[in-house]
């Protein structure tokens, strides 16, 4: 197998995933991150793998093996959907002490095509059904749902969780969560993961860390996606999000595109402990190039690139 130039201590991780035929990969190893994809041949993947360029953040790992910095982590993640219960899955693998749930809704039979959990749970707050999941799976890790919407009416229990956390994540759709994870992270001086998809209609993978005072912030983004015209402003009290298309977007994504999404968010949380990480922005194009960013031409290929700080951002700059 052809493998591009990557440091040896990259091949423990490689050797066990190269196993299960992925096309690309986040190799996360002891200095450095790097994204390799495999090679096709007449649109066949070949054994020949290819290091894509790109900004990386250098990192400092103790070990090389499964999410060595997650380990022993405490995270409160808000989302229990389809994207926020696969990365609370692979959170609690990759050996989290503690994830605290916070959400508001009751699993669908419309959420049974990618939720983690199955029919049996149908109708049960997502945040007990995703709990007692990965319980009955025999994971270590301390799973407590809280059910509400963390910036209403959880608003200051959730504060109070966050700032005793190592790690907020938001997987929500919509926009008003993720600025409150973000201001409240921020704030607390702990780094943050924001990560959703947007069927806009094109579907791009969009996931965010901040690291306080390392960088921009999500808030950053925004305002900087506002000025180059991608987004629209900000309307009365809730934070600006992508236009809405016209017409608009098919819901759902195949289940495939939704695990490399929770995936890459938990390979960051790791990387997020290490050493010198910056904030940084990790965005991909699923399906078909994204009109709004030129750069993200070919569907899966991350643009993965550190977060500067704006010095008119409300949230961050100081």
């Amino acid at each position: 197998m052809g493998l591009p130039h990557l440091p040896s201590d990259y091949q423990p991780y490689l050797e066990a995933m190269l196993q299960k035929g992925r096309d690309g990969l986040l190799v996360v190893g002891a200095t450095d991150v790097a994204f390799i994809r495999r090679r096709r041949r007449h649109g066949v993947p070949d054994g020949q793998w290819a290091r894509l360029p790109m900004s990386t953040s250098p990192v400092v790992l103790s070990a090389v093996g499964e999410s060595p910095l997650v380990a022993g982590r405490r995270f409160v993640l808000i989302g229990a959907g389809s994207l926020g219960s696969r990365a609370a899955e692979l959170l609690a693998a990759g050996g989290a002490q503690e994830i605290v749930l916070v959400d508001p809704d009751v699993l669908e039979r419309r959420n049974l095509r990618r939720h983690l959990c199955g029919i049996e749970h149908l109708g049960r707050p997502k945040v007990e059904a995703v709990a007692d999941t990965l319980r009955e799976r025999g994971f270590p890790t301390i799973v407590r749902p809280v059910k509400g919407r963390a910036q209403v009416e959880l608003a200051d229990e959730v504060r109070e969780l966050i700032t005793a956390s190592d790690m907020a994540l938001c997987t929500t759709d919509s926009a008003p969560p993720r600025q409150f994870v973000n201001h409240t992270a921020v704030h607390a001086g702990i780094p943050s993961l924001i990560a959703n998809v947007q069927l806009r209609p094109e579907p791009l993978a969009e996931i965010l860390l901040t690291m306080p005072d390392r960088g921009g912030c999500w808030n950053c983004w925004r305002a900087q996606l506002e000025r180059d015209g991608i987004m629209q402003a900000a309307t009365g009290h809730d934070p600006a999000d992508y236009p809405q298309p016209e017409p608009p977007a098919p819901s759902g994504l195949p289940m495939y595109q939704l695990t490399a999404v929770a995936a890459t968010t938990c390979d960051l949380a790791g990387i997020a402990f290490a050493e010198g990480t910056k904030s940084m922005k990790w965005l991909m194009a699923l399906d078909t190039a994204i009109d709004s960013f030129p750069e993200l031409s070919k569907p899966r290929i991350p643009l993965f690139e550190e977060l500067d700080r704006l010095p008119t951002c409300e949230v961050c700059a100081r």
